[in-house]
């Protein structure tokens, strides 16, 4: 009996020996049951082998996926029991149920593409997308590519919505709108339909920044000359030529969007006027040296006071010296013959000068009108 259940030998050899054994024994043999127990076994492991090997033929054949599935199952339910081979054809079953089941969703992910293709909206894309991840969201071998779909179509909704308010942002500084465009671009490099738009936003942005840079420094600098300017006086023995010169160069070097233009107008003006009343001054101290009537110094003093009636510091002199020049001329015409040639009556004709008096001569204009170098000039004509 051993020998004839020798592993070694082929389960024809085996099958055959057992009939042969049956067919040599037939009568009055005690393990007559038991050969027939083995060739039935045999029998049936026979069939399973031819079975197996027949699927795994069919296995390779261009076949469906649904008939290899069905050849499987209908394969173990022929041999659910004593077959070496049940535990591969379960596996084989599920790797193909698993490959059937990744073959539909590979269709749904193609037809998701497709969808998404007609598709101009990026809240639906994303819309789509995130669907498709939520029905197969486990063993999905197309689970990172629609993720990646979903991610794309969210990051396109930021990137339109980004740049929707970079676009209608009017509020904050020319270098907090440069960072924001900036950041906009670095964000968005790749994919990015507005990226040209924003590159162009960004150059000019630059050039805003550096025309506000230059102004600042610009504005800086008038400020300190204005500044320089309005301390010359005090600090400096500059005369009022001298101060003119430089308002003068000041308004020249800065023509435009100069705050303090109009201011440093007016004070060429004043300083000007300045100058020109004294100078005028100056001219009315040196009719005394020359010979003019009275009356003509009185024309020239009264015309001073009309050209000049208002920010004069040198009125009260001049109203002064009309009062002088006044107060002579009528000596003089008390004292001139009448009519028949005889002098007025008189006991001592005075004896009237048509000098300046001499208190008038020796006034000190220091002490009067503009605080300058240049009023030396003023005091110190003879008058």
């Amino acid at each position: 009996m051993q020998k004839l259940d020798k592993q070694s030998d082929g389960l024809d050899h085996l099958l055959k020996n057992w009939r042969t054994f049956v067919a040599n024994y037939p009568a009055d043999n005690p393990h007559l049951d038991e050969a027939k127990v083995h060739i039935q076994a045999l029998e049936q492991r026979g069939r399973i082998e031819s079975g197996f090997s027949d699927l795994m033929k069919f296995h390779q054949e261009e076949a469906s996926i649904e008939k290899r599935i069905s050849a499987w199952m209908q394969f173990i339910g022929e041999f659910p029991d004593n077959n070496p081979y049940l535990d591969e054809a379960q596996a084989q079953v599920k790797n193909l149920k698993q490959t059937l089941a990744h073959q539909a969703i590979d269709n749904e992910y193609y037809e998701t593409l497709k969808r998404e293709n007609v598709l101009s909206n990026h809240e639906e894309r994303a819309r789509l997308w995130q669907t498709f991840i939520d029905r197969h969201p486990k063993d999905n071998p197309r689970l990172a590519d629609a993720a990646a779909r979903l991610n794309q179509a969210e990051t396109s909704i930021a990137l339109e919505r980004r740049f929707a308010e970079l676009s209608a942002r009017i509020s904050g500084g020319l270098e907090s709108q440069l960072e924001a465009w900036l950041k906009f671009v670095k964000t968005y490099p790749t994919d990015n339909p507005h990226l040209g738009e924003a590159k162009t936003r960004l150059a000019d942005l630059r050039k805003r920044v550096m025309e506000k840079k230059i102004e600042e420094h610009r504005m800086q600098r008038i400020e300190e000359n204005f500044t320089s300017l309005k301390q010359a006086p005090e600090n400096t023995n500059l005369s009022r030529t001298q101060q003119i010169a430089k308002w003068q160069e000041f308004i020249n070097k800065y023509p435009t969007k100069n705050p303090h233009f109009a201011e440093a107008k007016n004070r060429i003006n004043y300083l000007q006027r300045a100058q020109a009343i004294e100078n005028r001054l100056i001219l009315l101290k040196r009719l005394n040296d020359i010979d003019v009537s009275l009356t003509t110094k009185l024309e020239e003093w009264r015309g001073f006071i009309e050209a000049y009636p208002a920010d004069n510091p040198y009125l009260d002199i001049a109203i002064a010296r009309i009062h002088e020049l006044e107060k002579n001329f009528l000596a003089i015409q008390f004292n001139r013959p009448d009519a028949f040639g005889q002098a007025k009556s008189n006991p001592e004709p005075a004896q009237v000068s048509t000098q300046e008096p001499e208190d008038w001569q020796k006034q000190d204009y220091k002490t009067q009108g503009f605080h300058t170098s240049q009023q030396s000039d003023v005091s110190g004509s003879s008058s």
